[in-house]
C-alpha cells in the first residue's frame, strides 16, 4: 500500500522540501502535498501515465550557432543562466541520493514511499523495482534528502518566496524582449509543477506558439 505520511503535528519552522522559512514562502507552493491511502502507486491518478524520454534543452549556445535550425528555441534551463546571472542568482533547492543494495526480495512493496515528518531526514525512498514489476532476490533502494542549493549544483525546485519573485520578475522583462526564445519549464519559467501541470503547461504552449492543438501520440 502506498502510504503517503502527513504527520501535521510539531512542524518545523522551515519545510522540509524547500528549507525555507515557512513564512516565506508563497501561497500557491504550500498547498501541492495532499494525504491519501491507496493501493494506485501514481499520483494524480490519470487516464494513462506515459513516461517522458527526453527533455528539449536547446542551449543559447546551440541557438546562436545554428540559427536556421528553428524558428524559436524553447529554452528549459535556469533563466538567469541564460542571462549569466546578471541581474543577480536565483534561489533554488537541491537533492542529494543514497543507494543502497539490500539482501531481501522487496523493501516497501511500491516504487515511492514519500515521507513528511520531522524526525525523518529524506524526503522519500525508492524501490527501483517496482517501477518494472522486478522479481529478483535482491532490492536496489534510494534515499532523496532535501539539500540547500548553491551555484554549480543541480537546481531541482525553484524558491518561491518574495525575494526570488521578485528577481525572476526582474528576468521574465528581459525575456519577453527575445521574440524568437521561450522560456519554458520549471527552471526556465522559475515555477514549480507536478508531472500533470508540466504536461499541461507544455500543451498549453504548443497552442499559443504553434497555433495547434496538441494530441496524443
Amino acid at each position: 500500500m502506498n502510504i503517503e505520511r502527513c504527520k501535521i503535528k510539531r512542524p518545523s519552522n522551515k519545510t522540509r522540501q524547500s528549507r525555507a522559512p515557512r513564512s516565506n514562502l508563497l501561497g500557491h507552493y504550500k498547498i501541492i502535498l495532499p494525504c491519501r491511502i491507496t493501493e494506485n502507486n501514481l499520483w494524480p491518478t490519470p487516464p494513462s501515465n506515459p513516461k517522458p524520454t527526453s527533455s528539449p534543452h536547446l542551449s543559447k549556445e546551440l541557438a546562436a550557432a545554428e540559427p536556421n535550425i528553428a524558428a524559436k528555441t524553447i529554452y528549459c534551463g535556469p533563466i538567469n543562466a541564460f542571462y549569466d546571472f546578471k541581474l543577480g542568482t536565483l534561489e533554488y533547492r537541491s537533492l542529494r541520493f543514497e543507494t543502497e543494495t539490500l539482501d531481501e526480495a522487496d523493501h516497501q512493496g511500491v516504487a515511492v514511499v514519500n515521507y513528511t515528518e520531522r524526525e525523518v531526514p529524506y524526503t522519500r525512498i525508492i524501490e527501483h523495482k517496482h517501477f518494472e514489476f522486478g522479481t529478483q532476490d535482491r532490492t536496489v533502494i534510494t534515499r532523496e534528502y532535501p539539500a540547500d542549493w548553491k551555484p554549480g549544483d543541480e537546481p531541482y525546485y525553484p524558491i518561491n518566496d518574495a525575494r526570488n519573485e521578485a528577481l525572476y520578475k526582474r528576468y521574465e522583462e528581459l525575456a519577453a524582449q527575445e521574440g524568437d526564445i521561450i522560456f519554458a519549464g520549471r527552471l526556465g519559467g522559475y515555477k514549480y509543477y507536478d508531472m500533470d501541470k508540466a504536461i499541461a503547461a507544455a500543451f498549453e504552449l504548443v497552442r499559443n506558439e504553434l497555433g495547434v492543438e496538441p494530441t496524443e501520440a
